[in-house]
């Protein structure tokens, strides 16, 4: 949420204006933990897409914004490289929790 805060700030101290709409899901779908992880992984490939073509944009509009914009976003962690890294580690310890046959 600091992300948008600072380019909330950034936007309306250059003059422009910021609308945020509500987004609404539907929790009633998420039947599984599954389900919801896939949600989740699924809005997590969807806003990967949409920074990265805001950086375009911005890169072909001003380059003093998309300097700032892309200062947000270097070091951006995936939801989805957490989950693979602790499924990894999961596996790792279960492997070693294993007894040898």
């Amino acid at each position: 949420m600091n992300k948008v805060y600072q380019m909330m700030n950034r936007i309306c101290h250059d003059g422009g204006c910021v609308a945020i709409n509500e987004m609404k899901r539907d929790t009633h779908e998420w039947t599984t933990p599954l389900n919801a992880l896939n949600e989740l992984l699924e809005h997590e490939q969807y806003i990967s897409c949409q920074v990265n073509t805001f950086l375009i944009l911005c890169r072909n509009v001003n380059m003093s914004f998309h300097s700032f914009i892309s200062g947000l976003y270097a070091d951006r962690i995936y939801v989805s490289t957490v989950f693979m890294e602790l499924l990894r580690i999961l596996a790792k310890e279960n492997e070693r929790r294993l007894p040898y046959f």
